[in-house]
């Protein structure tokens, strides 16, 4: 009998599942004059080499519909990334709709743990400009994670003063299509948000932000630049159409 117990004491911690989670997830999102924005993501993971074993993935859509169903191209570009303050080898696979970011490398097994992921990125085409008011509006994290996420914030940092009362914020959590929330949102200053969830995420949960502003506080793509877009998003649709 007491054989068999210290069996059992010794098989257990190897039958318990493995918690691999985000226990921290932060996005300071910094947008300039030109309409750009530069992202970086602050990750904390739990890793046990279940499903993080050499590294973590980020997924970026690239490509989507307008609402006149015109195709749309926005740039990721990956500019740095770094695993517990270190630089962290990485590369990207081309997806359907985006980019895939892999952090990590083949030749080596992450050490079961917590690691803090640092991945800095910029992008485009991110601002919308509406006749009444202007706005960014951006999924902090997509609906694809496999992973449950303990806590998420994001810090958006405009490039410009506004009066508090001049900004808006809404923000949506949860699964595809949802249009309600559960996070926290709060102007901090005269152009800084900030948005913090009020509860865990669950795996393929995500966070959206919507802030807006009055019009004018930053220059509106012109039409040719829009033309430029249109044709390099369009162009192979359009050779069809005239084939």
């Amino acid at each position: 009998m007491r054989m068999r117990l210290l069996l059992l004491l010794l098989l257990l911690p190897f039958a318990l599942p493995a918690d691999e989670r985000i226990l921290d997830y932060r996005s300071d999102i910094q947008v300039h004059e030109n309409g750009w924005l530069t992202i970086t993501e602050t990750i904390r993971v739990r890793a046990e080499g279940n499903q993080i074993r050499r590294g973590i993935y980020r997924d970026f859509p690239t490509r989507y519909r307008d609402r006149l169903g015109n195709h749309v191209r926005v740039e990721f570009v990956p500019l740095s990334l770094r695993r517990n303050g270190d630089s962290e080898p990485w590369h990207s696979k081309e997806l359907k709709n985006g980019v895939r970011v892999y952090a990590g490398s083949a030749a080596r097994t992450l050490a079961p743990g917590i690691h803090e992921y640092e991945l800095v990125f910029r992008t485009n085409r991110q601002l919308g400009f509406f006749a009444e008011h202007d706005e960014l509006y951006f999924n902090v994290i997509g609906t694809g994670g496999a992973f449950p996420i303990d806590r998420a914030v994001a810090h958006v940092t405009l490039p410009f003063d506004v009066a508090a009362q001049d900004l808006q914020v809404s923000t949506y959590s949860g699964f595809f299509g949802v249009s309600t929330s559960s996070a926290l949102a709060e102007v901090t200053g005269s152009n800084r948000v900030r948005v913090e969830t009020e509860r865990a995420l669950a795996p393929r949960e995500g966070l959206t932000i919507a802030v807006s502003w009055p019009k004018g506080l930053i220059d509106a793509p012109g039409a040719g630049q829009k033309l430029r877009w249109f044709l390099a998003d369009n162009g192979a649709a359009l050779v069809l159409i005239t084939g």
